[in-house]
């Protein structure tokens, strides 16, 4: 058995992440898994079991991003093991041979409405890294990356896009946001921006849309 006993820190990207190190590692080992409850769950059909009685020693998160497949096995695929709260988006390329959806469905899922558009989605991360004393700005990008990238993409597909613009901080005085939203506006094109948007929401948008442009967030 390989478990979750305890969510991960940070918030709704890093539990997904985490979740999903558990669903690939069951299928790499071949062992069954269990999850204890983490804060978005009750959004995604239960794909994985709430967590029984079991207690293993903890795999260290290294041997994830350092050691083979067939070492993995090894090591891992009989005993009870518990999956370290930092075993997140390090070993992602190394661990992921399913597709996540296969195990990370929303229990609702947003239709987008662009008309054969190309959906671009753009994720403006702020909140709780807007202070760039905390991580000297590297998880911040400015809004000329986000302008440069929107004018990338109109010219790549002839404008004929439809944008979805979601954050987690609509501030009016935080310029990554506004400039952003102006530079959309003043282009006159289609865009689908609700500030209102449950964070849930936000991300099935953005796990419908062709187009990523992002910030360095596991959020998006």
């Amino acid at each position: 058995m390989i478990i979750i006993d305890k969510q991960t820190r940070g918030r709704h990207g890093n539990k997904v992440f985490h979740f999903n190190t558990l669903m690939q590692l069951s299928n790499i080992l071949n062992q069954e898994c269990s999850t204890d409850h983490w804060d978005g769950y009750e959004f995604f059909e239960k794909t994985c079991k709430l967590n029984s009685e079991v207690h293993g020693n903890e795999i260290p998160p290294k041997d994830l991003i350092y050691n083979t497949e067939t070492e993995l096995i090894d090591k891992y695929s009989t005993g009870d093991w518990k999956l370290n709260t930092y075993s997140l988006c390090g070993p992602f390329f190394r661990i992921t041979k399913k597709d996540p959806r296969e195990f990370l469905k929303l229990k609702e899922k947003v239709q987008l409405n662009h008309n054969n558009q190309v959906a671009v989605g753009i994720h403006i991360r702020g909140g709780d890294n807007r202070d760039c004393n905390r991580v000297n700005c590297r998880e911040i990008h400015p809004p000329e990356y986000y302008i440069n990238a929107i004018d990338f993409v109109l010219n790549e597909y002839n404008n004929d896009v439809a944008f979805y613009l979601c954050t987690d901080d609509p501030d009016p005085t935080y310029p990554s946001y506004q400039y952003t939203l102006n530079h959309l506006l003043s282009k006159n094109v289609t865009l689908y921006h609700d500030t209102s948007n449950h964070y849930i929401k936000d991300f099935s948008i953005l796990t419908e849309c062709d187009v990523l442009i992002s910030g360095p967030s596991t959020f998006v």
